[in-house]
């Protein structure tokens, strides 16, 4: 911020004569001041340029105004408003400002998407999965997801997708593997992973229609 004032200063005219002499040779001298001066003269002769076009649009649309109608704008024996001379520091500052809401508006946004989005997953994880009792016949039990915790299920995951992939394709354990992946991943509030496995068994199973419901309640 010192510099833009140093910049400002030396715009209007107010540094001393050996000021002036000194910041010319900085000009001279380094090479990073140099860079930032002429950065900042591309952004005055832009916020300048824009002014300009604004008081042009302005002044056009001040001319369609009646007499009365410009009084109950600007009101009657109101003091003529001061243009300050800094303007590109306050433009900076407003940019600032811009950028910082900006950032806070687009992490809210995020935050909504994201909040929105684990919560189609907790709803159709509800409203569809049923656990399986018994065994695989190999003397192993079916998983019940509803009671493990997020982290025993990040555990597992890698050897559910490994017994899903090895099933027999439209068999009974590869829609019941197949679907306990899609809601493990559901549970876990991974919703494209969850959609990409409903999308294979919707493509391999001959009776699709369950897993296509599915996809298009997660959309």
């Amino acid at each position: 911020m010192e510099r833009i004032e140093l910049f400002d200063k030396y715009i209007a005219g107010t540094l001393s004569k050996a000021e002036v002499a000194e910041f010319r040779t900085r000009l001279d001298s380094d090479e990073k001041f140099a860079t930032d001066f002429k950065v900042y003269l591309i952004s005055v002769r832009g916020i300048c340029q824009e002014a300009e076009q604004e008081n042009i649009e302005f002044g056009h649309a001040m001319k369609s105004l009646t007499k009365a109608q410009l009084q109950s704008i600007i009101g009657k024996g109101e003091k003529p408003r001061m243009v300050r001379p800094n303007f590109f520091r306050e433009r900076m500052m407003w940019i600032s400002s811009m950028a910082a809401m900006l950032v806070v508006a687009i992490g809210i946004g995020w935050n909504l998407y994201t909040s929105s989005q684990n919560h189609i997953c907790d709803v159709v994880y509800g409203l569809t999965y049923q656990p399986i009792e018994g065994d695989r016949g190999d003397g192993s039990e079916y998983l019940d997801l509803n009671k493990l915790t997020t982290e025993q299920i990040e555990t597992r995951l890698p050897d559910m997708k490994a017994i899903f992939e090895a099933d027999e394709i439209d068999s009974q354990d590869w829609h019941i593997d197949g679907m306990n992946l899609a809601m493990a991943y559901l549970k876990l509030h991974r919703k494209s992973d969850a959609v990409k496995v409903l999308k294979i068994m919707a493509s391999e199973a001959s009776e699709p229609e369950e897993y296509n419901k599915l996809i298009e309640q997660l959309k």
